[in-house]
């Protein structure tokens, strides 16, 4: 695999994280270790995660954590809709930071696929992925 800072998910989630931090400074001091800490762990996972997959020497390995990076990608994006809830981003400031959240969730969703080999769009992106395919007796 090439090196993890030449991917493009990689790069969008570093933007994204270094975005994160620069916003969340002015954050209330009593959220130091509630939303703050929170935000930025998720959004900084999503990118170590990334790396980590990049350097898997299997498929299952890759796709496993690549999944795990998804999943944090969903968490940085529900973090910043709380923030915004809370007053602690202005729309302006959080809306954007939200379109690219969940973009880099979908990005890493496809990069999945593509590596698994799926290619039918007709599965939902939301679709648990130990459920059976349709038409699969249950």
């Amino acid at each position: 695999m090439q090196s993890f800072t030449k991917l493009r998910v990689w790069q969008a989630a570093h933007r994204l994280t270094m975005d994160i931090y620069r916003v969340t400074r002015p954050f209330p001091p009593e959220e130091r270790y509630g939303l703050t800490a929170q935000i930025r762990s998720s959004s900084i996972s999503v990118m170590a995660n990334i790396a980590e997959a990049s350097a898997s020497r299997s498929r299952p390995d890759f796709l496993r954590i690549l999944n795990i990076a998804e999943k944090e990608a969903a968490e940085t994006l529900s973090h910043l809709l709380v923030a915004r809830g809370l007053s602690f981003l202005p729309a302006p400031v959080a809306d954007p930071l939200t379109d690219r959240a969940d973009h880099l969730r979908r990005m890493l969703h496809r990069l999945h696929d593509r590596v698994a080999g799926k290619t039918d769009k007709a599965v939902s992106p939301l679709a648990r992925h130990d459920a059976p395919s349709p038409g699969t007796p249950t």
